[in-house]
């Protein structure tokens, strides 16, 4: 995350794979899927649409999921259907991420759903 921040996001997914793979090793599912949905993250930065939607519509929905996370989660959808096109997908993961940040005033997350929503 860190080297995707600093601009160098192509850089950053050999360490987000080796991330996967050591989560794989661990046996705890939901570190598994927190790291591919990091990575899903940096493949958006990096400009490789498909293969972060791949990833997002094979990660189920966490059953302890954090509100943070789900909101992350929903607006990462979001903007990976955006980018491939599907503006349909795009609004309903749009929209679960903004009921979310109505319903709980998770207000510091709202700029990122907004740049989302200028987009769509």
């Amino acid at each position: 995350k860190y080297l995707s921040l600093s601009g160098e996001p192509q850089a950053a997914l050999p360490l987000a794979d080796q991330a996967c793979r050591a989560a794989e090793t661990s046996g705890i599912a939901s570190e598994v899927t927190l790291r591919r949905w990091d990575k899903a993250s940096l493949l958006l930065q990096a400009g490789r649409l498909s293969e972060a939607l791949a990833i997002v519509e094979e990660q189920t929905v966490l059953e302890a999921e954090e509100l943070g996370d789900r909101i992350d989660v929903s607006l990462l959808r979001a903007e990976a259907y955006l980018g491939v096109g599907s503006l349909s997908e795009t609004h309903n993961w749009l929209q679960r991420a903004l009921a979310d940040i109505d319903a709980y005033h998770i207000e510091y997350k709202r700029p990122r759903a907004e740049r989302v929503a200028k987009q769509l």
